[in-house]
C-alpha cells in the first residue's frame, strides 16, 4: 500500500472524509447519556477491528496507536464493561476515571480478570521481546483462555518484534498507525518540542502475514480495512491522556524500577500434594 502524499493544508480533508475518514465526533452537550446501544455509533472501521479480539496497535511515538486503541474501546465503556488498563482510562463525559476502570500493575490482577477488556499500552513495559525473558507460564495459559473469559485484548508497540513471541503468537490482527498533520505548541518556554498529529491512517492486516515483518513488506500485502481518523475534538482524544505515564506490570523479578539492582527469579514453593505422583 502506498502512503497519501499529505499538502500542507487541509485542501483534502473532504477527499478522505468520502475515502473512509472515521467520523467526527459530535460536541460534548451533543451527546446522549451513557450507556448507549451499539447501534447508535457508527463506526465501520472499529467494528471490523473489534472483530479481531485480541489485537495489536503498532506505530512510531505520536502516530496514534494508543489513540486508535482507545477508539476500539468506546463501545466496551459505552457498556460498561470493565477495563484493566496500564494507562489511565477516563470517562469523556465527566473528565473523571471510567467507572471500569482498573489500573493494570500486577500479572495476579491478570489472571483473575474476566468479562472485560485488557488495555496493555506500550506493551516493552509489560511483555517485552528481551532474550531470556519470558511470560509467567500462568500468563501464557491465560492468553490462550481468553474466549473462555470474555476477555478482549489490545496492546500497543512501536513494532511488531518488541512485543513477546506468546503474545504475538495468538494475536489476531495488526492496525499499522501513521500520523500526518503535526501542530506545533510556540506559546514560551512551556511548549513541547513533539508536534501532535491532527489526521491519522489505521491500516488493518491478519496477524500471520507479520511473522517477519518489514516496511518492504508492507507494500505487498492486502489491508482488512483501512480508515483515517481525525483527533482534534474526538471521542477517543478525550478518553485517555496521551502524556501520562504508563504503568509497569511487576513481576517481582528482574530489574528493580526503584534501585536499579537485579532481583532474583522467584522460586516457587515444593508441592506440598497428598496425591500420589505430586510429591
Amino acid at each position: 500500500m502506498t502512503d497519501v502524499v499529505v499538502a500542507d493544508d487541509l485542501s483534502m480533508f473532504d477527499e478522505l472524509v468520502e475515502s473512509g475518514l472515521e467520523e467526527v465526533e459530535a460536541p460534548e452537550e451533543t451527546l446522549p447519556p451513557r450507556p448507549v446501544s451499539a447501534g447508535r455509533w457508527k463506526s465501520k472501521g472499529s467494528r471490523t477491528r473489534r472483530g479481531f479480539t485480541i489485537h495489536a496497535y503498532i506505530g512510531a511515538n505520536g502516530h496514534g496507536k494508543s489513540l486508535a486503541m482507545m477508539h476500539d474501546t468506546r463501545l466496551s465503556m459505552d457498556a460498561g464493561r470493565p477495563i484493566l488498563s496500564t494507562v489511565r482510562v477516563i470517562d469523556p463525559r465527566t473528565g473523571e476515571d471510567y467507572a471500569g476502570y482498573i489500573p493494570f500493575r500486577r500479572w495476579d490482577q491478570l489472571l483473575a480478570f474476566q468479562g472485560g477488556d485488557v488495555l496493555m499500552d506500550e506493551v516493552i513495559g509489560i511483555a517485552a521481546s528481551e532474550q531470556g525473558k519470558s511470560l509467567p507460564k500462568e500468563v501464557q495459559l491465560f492468553l490462550n483462555q481468553l474466549r473462555r473469559r470474555d476477555v478482549l485484548l489490545r496492546w500497543t508497540a512501536p513494532s511488531w518484534s518488541r512485543a513477546n513471541i506468546v503474545l504475538r503468537e495468538v494475536t489476531q490482527a495488526v492496525t499499522v498507525c501513521r500520523g500526518f498533520f503535526p501542530k506545533y505548541e510556540n506559546s514560551g518556554d512551556d511548549s513541547r518540542l513533539w508536534g501532535s498529529n491532527r489526521l491519522f491512517r489505521w491500516t488493518t492486516y491478519d496477524a500471520f502475514d507479520f511473522t517477519s515483518w518489514t516496511d518492504t513488506k508492507e507494500g505487498q500485502l492486502k489491508g482488512k480495512a483501512n480508515a483515517w481518523m481525525w483527533r482534534p475534538g474526538s471521542w477517543a482524544e478525550r478518553s485517555y491522556d496521551t502524556f501520562d505515564s504508563v504503568d509497569h506490570v511487576d513481576s517481582g523479578e528482574g530489574l528493580c524500577l526503584h534501585c536499579g539492582g537485579e532481583r532474583p527469579k522467584l522460586k516457587r514453593p515444593a508441592c506440598s500434594c497428598a496425591v500420589e505422583g505430586h510429591a
